[in-house]
């Protein structure tokens, strides 16, 4: 079984005795993985964020990271963790290698990492360049950048892409994915966008109104909710819903020219078109709904 770098237990957090804006979380985030911490706004996942980080402390349970508790191991444990918690804070007057250096000076890290991370995060081209030039996506990259001068085995990030245009988002996104590949980093990351944790994490785990909602695998998510939704825009829907009903018993009608049929995964989109050619169904338009944001919506409501 797979060391958990962060062990959360019965964690409960609040403001006053009748606001509680987490209660009784429990997470484990496997050794080696890209850990997504999932909800929407206000779900409890910056507040957690903080706790992590240790910038709040009065909590009630426990939080263990590298096999012992978190209270146990400040400030020292954060020398194995980088942190990027809400914006980050750039100096724009200064290029991006003036930035990198104030981080070595306040840190007495050596000053020959900063070439090393300006090359994994794609900037050392740009390290001349003053901050306040950079795109959205390029200054997120640079406060990455940041977080990795002091070589850690954790990155704890919130909402990184938050605010990016999909440009930006793609290149944070693949930059994330290569330092778990190539550095073997753990990475702890907060988001809203199901899109985003799907195309780049191992493991999730679900939020909502502070209360976990699932923790798993992404194959154990997607299991959850395999189901297929399929949108199809006809002529005479109650009559040719009739003969889907045949072979697809989840079909319902939607309007005069519309029904919906649900398959049991997107793999079965084909043989559904090819049942409908048969059957001479007119096939104006098809237009799918995946069952993982259908079923993260109704978890979320």
């Amino acid at each position: 079984m797979t060391a958990s770098i962060i062990e959360i237990k019965n964690l409960g957090f609040s403001y006053s005795k009748n606001n509680p804006i987490l209660k009784n979380i429990n997470l484990n985030v496997p050794k080696g993985s890209i850990y997504g911490f999932l909800g929407p706004n206000g779900a409890g996942k910056s507040t957690t964020m903080q706790l992590l980080t240790d910038i709040l402390q009065d909590h009630e349970g426990q939080i263990n990271m590298f096999g012992k508790a978190l209270k146990e191991q400040t400030p020292q444990i954060f020398n194995r963790i980088g942190a990027l918690v809400e914006s980050p804070a750039l100096y724009l007057h200064l290029t991006g290698f003036e930035n990198l250096k104030c981080i070595t000076s306040l840190k007495s890290i050596d000053e020959s990492r900063i070439p090393e991370v300006l090359k994994l995060v794609g900037l050392e081209t740009k390290s001349d360049l003053k901050a306040k030039k950079y795109s959205l996506g390029m200054k997120q990259r640079l406060a990455i950048a940041m977080t990795l001068l002091g070589d850690p085995e954790l990155l704890l990030l919130d909402e990184p892409v938050n605010g990016l245009d999909p440009s930006g988002i793609t290149e944070v996104r693949e930059l994330l994915v290569k330092l778990n590949k190539e550095l073997g980093l753990t990475i702890f990351i907060s988001s809203h966008l199901l899109s985003e944790i799907e195309k780049m994490c191992t493991h999730v785990g679900i939020i909502h109104q502070g209360e976990l909602k699932f923790e798993g695998t992404m194959d154990e998510l997607a299991q959850r909710s395999s189901k297929h939704h399929l949108t199809i825009q006809t002529i005479d829907a109650a009559r040719q819903l009739e003969l889907v009903q045949e072979a697809y018993e989840n079909a319902r009608l939607i309007s005069e020219n519309e029904f919906q049929v649900t398959l049991k995964s997107k793999e079965e989109t084909p043989q559904f078109a090819q049942f409908s050619i048969e059957k001479q169904i007119p096939l104006y338009q098809m237009k799918a709904e995946d069952g993982l944001e259908n079923w993260f919506l109704s978890l979320t409501k």
